[in-house]
Parts: structure tokens; sequence; C-alpha cells
């Protein structure tokens, strides 16, 4: 009955940290994030896996990113855009390893034996899925802005799904430098 329970804590725990994005970002300070007005896609230059980065991916976090620059008052031009927005995405296999309790108070003592009685091993697997969404000032080619947003799972597909693209996106908008000194800035 212990190791039920413990097992099913420790399920909990991992499905509620799955349901956060860990997401961070940075920016140049000294670029006026006003003076962009419009944006485009540009594909990550780098051997990718076509797997992970694939086009129902790729299209989830345009349309996400896309939509929050919209807010901002930036639009989508092709041909002659202020930034590039370029997407890199990535998944791995994460093997967590812990320990609970066994038989409480067992007497034998020896290999396991830990402060709350004999400990038996456990054995997590997951998926830790990361999206980096750089900004490209299009004139110097330099990153203006980076978000790295990283979201765990049990599959791969579970952490591709729609919604969780969409929280990732949105949690890394949340950083995004404010517009200085133009009616932008109380939107």
């Amino acid at each position: 009955m212990r190791r039920v329970l413990l097992a099913g804590v420790m399920f909990l725990m991992i499905s509620v940290s799955a349901a956060f994005a860990d997401t961070k970002t940075d920016y140049d300070h000294s670029v006026n994030f006003n003076n962009y007005r419009t944006f485009a896609w540009k594909a990550d230059s780098n051997d990718n896996d076509d797997v992970v980065e694939n086009s129902m991916v790729l299209s989830r976090i345009q349309e996400a990113a896309s939509m929050h620059l919209n807010v901002r008052g930036m639009k989508e031009d092709n041909r002659n855009p202020d930034v590039y927005l370029v997407p890199h995405v990535t998944a791995r296999n994460v093997q967590y390893y812990d320990y609970y309790p066994g038989p409480a108070w067992d007497t034998w003592g020896g290999y396991g034996w830990g402060p709350w009685g004999w400990q038996s091993p456990m054995v997590i697997n997951y998926v830790e899925g990361t999206i980096i969404l750089d900004m490209v000032d299009a004139r110097t080619n330099q990153i203006v802005w980076r978000s790295v947003s990283t979201k765990t799972g049990d599959d791969l597909i579970s952490v591709q799904k729609e919604k969780r693209v969409d929280h990732m996106m949105e949690d890394a908008f949340k950083h995004f430098p404010r517009w200085v000194g133009s009616e932008r800035e109380s939107k």
C-alpha cells in the first residue's frame, strides 16, 4: 500500500511540473524595439531532426508567436521585414532516479537501508521538449531577443501538442521588452 501511495505522489509531482513551462528570455538592452514594425519567419539553418522539428510544430509556433506580435502592433512582411523570427526545436529523453521507502523498518539492514527503512529504487522516464525562438535584426543579422522554453511530458507527442506549444509561446512573450515612447506601450 505504501509503495502505491508513494508512486502516486511521485506521478502527481511529475504531472504537475509538466503542466508548467520553464521559460527564460534575454534581449539586447541597447536596442529600441519601437523601431521594429514588421517580421518574417526564417528557417533554422542547422541540420534538424525532422521528427522533432516537424511542420505541425513549426506551424503551431508561428501561429502563436505571430498572434503575440500582432497584439504588440507588429505585422508579418515577408518582403522587407525589420526582424526575422527563427525557431529551434529540440527534445530529449530523460530518466529521473529516486528512491521510495519499501517495507517499513526492515530489521535486516544492509543494502538499501535508509533513514526511513528499506529503500526501493524508482526510475521515471519522460521527454523534455525545448523551443528556442530568436528574433534577429534583419539589417545587422544580430540576435536582439531570445526565448528558451522547456516543457516535459510522457512522450514526444504530448510535449508537441498545440496547447503546450501555445503555453510556451505565451510564457515567452510575457517577458518581451515593452515598447518605449509610443502608443504601443499601453498595449
